[in-house]
């Protein structure tokens, strides 16, 4: 279990790291020494959740910040990794439950 702990905070310290940039289960699996289903297996047994949408919820608690800290959704979008505008307003918005330019102006 020693094993699969490190090798999880190793796969979240990489997510973390790169959040901007764009993130495949295969270069995350690699650079923590595991498989892609190892990689999948643990996140689901140890966060419950599954990469992809780890990787979406740190990505939206950083966009808040940064929406709250004064910068464009534009800018936003792509500093959280989201190399597709309308992907960002769409993910934004579903998990947030309101736009990006909407929680700005609150």
């Amino acid at each position: 279990a020693a094993v699969g702990a490190s090798r999880l905070s190793e796969a979240v310290m990489y997510i973390n790291r790169h959040l901007s940039d764009e993130l495949t289960l295969d270069m995350i699996a690699k650079n923590s020494y595991m498989s892609v289903n190892g990689l999948c297996r643990v996140f689901k047994e140890s966060l419950g959740t599954t990469v992809m949408k780890y990787i979406i919820g740190k990505r939206i608690s950083q966009a808040k910040k940064y929406l709250k800290s004064g910068k464009s959704v534009s800018e936003t979008a792509f500093l959280c990794g989201f190399h597709d505008y309308s992907n960002f307003i769409r993910t934004f918005t579903k998990t947030v439950g309101c736009s990006p330019g909407k929680y700005k102006r609150k």
